[in-house]
């Protein structure tokens, strides 16, 4: 039996060790019958003409500008299923797939009816051991992501089409039929929370996502020491992503609640990360919370931001102001006695 012809999709943006050592393994996957196809996003650092020399077997698209993760690996899905690919893989360039890893994912998809995404087990690049993600759910109520707390529940959980399974844009292998039912990953995001967006959308669709805990890949992305040295481009995206995500899925009667908790917790995280030294992460911060209530999309605008005198505001007083907003009467209480002795 012919095995399904599968493109794999690595993202490239001035990465050039990181990705090479994502494309050596991909060289040693034992499935036989993928192609490599790199996407590249402007990269300025010299990295694509290493990487045609280093990797000639691969196809190469330049985009000649940052289109964010999901501008970048839009290009490359369309492209993988005008080449006939009955699959195609999202690898990121900083995660470095075992070899068995793809042959698993496309055994897990045939296993089921209508399958829609399928994510590997992904562990710490520099803890071999060190498990990161094997599985969640999205909780609509509690607007979280849930883990199971035991294979009882998990099995539960799988069987239950009325809970939406999360897919981690790690690694994720999405089907042609994904593409068609749940159509492009969103640009709006520009990078972070499409994974989340995306998995709604298969689900909506009626597709299955689904974990195979046998495949694994290690990601460089989340090593201990990555909180500290996240650039403020993540603190702005994602603080402004959050929102428009549950923006998009919240049911009305609870939006108001949550954009008053959102507020909160973002002014108050702005506090923490100025007290760590990190004060540009800290305003990207705040200018993502302006954003998201703005309703911006797409690149990050830095000439919309939050205006000087509400940054100010919210930085005086952090804990204060995020407490009350969030309905923290009790921490609130505690910060104003603080505040006064």
């Amino acid at each position: 039996m012919t095995s399904p012809k599968v493109c794999v999709v690595v993202l490239n943006w001035n990465r050039l060790a990181e990705i090479r050592e994502c494309l050596s393994a991909v060289c040693e996957l034992e499935y036989p019958n993928f192609k490599v196809l790199i996407v590249d996003n402007g990269s300025e650092d010299g990295s694509l003409p290493a990487l045609r020399r280093d990797f000639p077997g691969a196809e190469f698209i330049e985009n000649g500008a940052n289109l964010g993760y999901a501008g970048g690996n839009n290009v490359g899905i369309r492209r993988a299923f005008e080449a006939g690919a009955e699959y195609v893989w999202l690898l990121n360039n900083d995660a470095v797939a075992h070899p068995e890893c793809l042959a698993l994912l496309v055994e897990a998809a045939s296993r089921v009816a209508r399958p829609g995404m399928v994510a590997p087990a992904i562990y710490r690049h520099e803890e071999r051991e060190h498990l990161l993600f094997s599985g969640a759910w999205i909780n609509f109520e509690a607007q979280k992501l849930e883990v199971p707390r035991d294979a009882a529940q998990r099995a539960a959980w799988e069987a239950d089409p009325g809970r939406c399974p999360f897919i981690t844009g790690t690694a994720p292998l999405l089907s042609r039929r994904a593409v068609e039912k749940a159509g492009a990953l969103d640009e709006g995001f520009f990078c972070y929370f499409e994974d989340n967006d995306y998995s709604v959308k298969v689900w909506r669709a009626g597709l299955r996502g689904l974990v195979e805990p046998r495949a694994k890949v290690w990601h460089r992305g989340n090593s201990k020491e990555w909180p500290r040295k996240r650039p403020p481009y993540y603190s702005y995206y994602v603080t402004r992503n959050r929102y428009a995500f549950w923006m998009r899925y919240l049911p009305l009667r609870r939006k108001l609640g949550y954009s008053l908790r959102y507020c909160g917790r973002y002014i108050r995280h702005a506090g923490t990360l100025r007290g760590f030294g990190q004060t540009a992460q800290a305003e990207a911060s705040l200018d993502g919370l302006w954003a998201g209530l703005r309703g911006e999309r797409g690149p990050w605008n830095r000439s919309t931001g939050m205006p000087k005198a509400l940054k100010r505001l919210a930085l005086s007083r952090p804990y204060l102001l995020g407490n009350f907003l969030e309905g923290q009467w009790g921490r609130m209480a505690g910060d104003m006695l603080k505040w006064i002795h």
